[in-house]
């Protein structure tokens, strides 16, 4: 028995290191080998046959970063770098001029020169204004269209998508000293990155945002109201073009209230959960000095709750009643929110009110929004939310149309969520009942941009366009560590918040403090680095390689199509 028990014992702790190596690796960001990008394609002069070169990210830890701040620092700097480079260097312009002279060249490189803008989202004590950036690197819109790239929707999980950005802005750089103009702007799409969409979730290394929100569900499309309507030329769109409001269900929201009242608080069974999710603990008790939660709840706690709900209900339903998204407890796992987040918002202001010309004027739109945390370790997980595709009367889509699917070759996995089909990838099962998706809510507002334009008679005489939103995931941890880590994520910081209410009352004068005070309060998780931004040599490669990949290919796919649709 004892031989048969050492041998268990051996067994078990093979196992487990074998586990923590591969997903608690915490080699430091300080000696990881250059990654070589091969696979990128240049345009020709006879605009025929394709050339691949590579290139090599010497420092690829200049990329990461481990605050927010630093990150953002770090994507200004990188814009600003790459203008600079534009203005040293003559010959990436955008063509439009035959003339030599210094005019000239200062004119067509302010053409190509990016813009750089932030948004104010919220002010943190002590950490100052938290802001959304957005670069714009303009191409040629008209023939090819835009790609939009955004990171940090899930706060956390914008350490990926911002170390994405930085190396494609140090090789679009790169390119447009070593290519002699051949990918300059007026040969590749108009490039919008959209930086931290959630800075206060990317500083506190949690997913929601300030209201514990989850902007990944609080995208609710509407037959009309605030986020459908154009406050500036007063248009609105018949709600009968609203495809993507049945891709789950027949509902056609007024508002974010009616959708509220309309949404069965159960439907996905999160209260059959709720115990799990955000587990009840005294705040009142234990030691005022330590806010952290005990070594009992964070282990032991845990899984006592965990093992029986799971051999009840399933782990299928348990992640199915996780990332739906609930809209009535507002202190647990992805809240959706009672209305329109700032973030949000902005998003939709950007590319609607203010900058319409970037889904108006593209005769095709890719965006490709960052995240982490499900699927297999390090790869990419590539799901299709919305596609829309208007042709002008009496054009018909080709049968030799170039295919998105067929240009993403390096993803672990593509597959749809569009028009009511279920995403057959492991990453994406128990999403069916999910609203409020960010890609969904932005596909929607590009279809009424369009219709708008169509029915107005803006279309030109080949006035196809076609808008895809993606959602790439990288995988880190096991779903069941996932899950962890989120709800012991938000059960400290909840524990926490409450006691510095508590706090800021008792020591108030006359006892009159308020609960809903959060002066003075901080927070960064101890817990969601691990499961949404391992710290492993492995992962960061693979983070760059295919994060770059799926927009270089982007940009191709975006050449054939303009290719199609002139032929």
């Amino acid at each position: 028995m004892s031989y048969f028990f050492q041998i268990v014992i051996m067994a078990l702790s093979v196992f487990v290191h074998q586990l923590y190596s591969k997903y608690y690796d915490s080699t430091p960001c300080g000696s990881d080998s250059p990654i070589e990008i091969d696979g990128i394609w240049f345009l020709d002069d006879d605009d025929n046959d394709r050339q691949r070169g590579g290139y090599i990210f010497q420092d690829t830890c200049a990329l990461f970063s481990s605050e927010y701040f630093e990150a953002r620092e770090k994507f200004r700097n990188a814009v600003k770098k790459y203008n600079t480079t534009l203005m040293n260097n003559p010959t990436t312009t955008t063509g439009t001029s035959n003339s030599n002279s210094d005019a000239s060249v200062a004119a067509t490189a302010e053409t190509a020169h990016a813009e750089l803008w932030s948004s104010l989202v919220a002010v943190m004590d002590g950490n100052g204004p938290l802001t959304l950036d957005v670069a714009v690197l303009p191409g040629n819109t008209k023939e090819l269209g835009t790609i939009v790239h955004s990171s940090g929707v899930h706060g956390v999980e914008g350490y990926a998508g911002s170390a994405i950005q930085l190396a494609l802005l140090e090789l679009l750089t790169w390119t447009s000293q070593k290519s002699e103009g051949k990918i300059d702007a007026e040969h590749r799409p108009t490039i919008v990155m959209v930086h931290a969409v959630n800075p206060v979730g990317m500083n506190q290394y949690r997913r929601c945002n300030e209201n514990n929100v989850d902007l990944n569900r609080n995208g609710i499309i509407l037959s009309g109201g605030e986020a459908n309507h154009d406050s500036k030329n007063g248009d609105s769109v018949d709600v009968d073009n609203n495809n993507n409001n049945k891709i789950h269900d027949d509902g056609i929201y007024a508002s974010f209230q009616d959708f509220l009242n309309k949404r069965d608080p159960n439907i996905a069974g999160y209260d059959d959960f709720r115990h799990l999710f955000v587990p009840e603990i005294d705040t009142d008790n234990g030691d005022e000095s330590n806010d952290n939660l005990s070594l009992y709840e964070t282990t032991i706690g845990f899984y006592v709750r965990a093992i029986p709900a799971l051999a009840k209900h399933g782990m299928a339903a348990l992640k199915r009643g996780m990332v739906a998204g609930q809209y009535h407890h507002p202190e647990g796992l992805n809240y959706g929110g009672q209305e329109l987040q700032s973030s949000v918002q902005r998003l939709f202001d950007t590319f609607v009110r203010d900058r319409p010309e970037f889904f108006r004027d593209s005769p095709h739109v890719l965006w490709i929004d960052v995240h982490t945390g499900l699927g297999a370790f390090g790869k990419d997980s590539v799901v299709r939310n919305a596609h829309i595709e208007h042709n002008p009367e009496g054009r018909r889509n080709n049968e030799d149309d170039p295919e998105l699917d067929d240009y993403l070759t390096t993803a672990y996995s593509v597959t749809s969520s569009v028009d009511g089909e279920r995403s057959t990838a492991q990453a994406f099962k128990g999403y069916d009942l999910s609203k409020g998706m960010l890609m969904e809510f932005l596909g929607d507002s590009y279809r009424k941009i369009i219709t708008l334009q169509s029915d107005s008679g803006g279309d030109d005489d080949r006035g196809s366009k076609e808008g895809i939103f993606l959602v790439q995931e990288f995988g880190t941890l096991p779903s069941i560590f996932v899950g962890r880590a989120l709800i012991l994520d938000n059960l400290l910081y909840h524990f926490r918040k409450n006691r510095h209410h508590r706090r800021r009352s008792n020591t108030n004068e006359e006892g009159r403090g308020r609960r809903d005070d959060d002066e003075g309060f901080s927070y960064r998780s101890p817990f969601l680095g691990y499961a949404f931004y391992p710290q492993s040599t492995e992962w960061r490669s693979s983070i760059i390689r295919r994060g770059v990949a799926i927009v270089l290919q982007g940009m191709e796919y975006s050449t054939a199509r303009s290719k199609s649709r002139l032929s």
